[in-house]
């Protein structure tokens, strides 16, 4: 029996979380949120 091969597509969106004060989003496109972000 053959498995079915899926297309994977590129991610939309490349994030690092930090624990650092400032969000930014470097020259190659990645984006560097601090963990405070995340909070309510």
């Amino acid at each position: 029996m053959k498995e079915k091969q899926l297309s994977l597509r590129l991610p939309d969106l490349l994030i690092v979380l930090t624990g650092g004060e400032f969000a930014y989003t470097r020259k190659d496109g990645v984006k560097v949120i601090p963990l405070g972000c995340l909070k309510d």
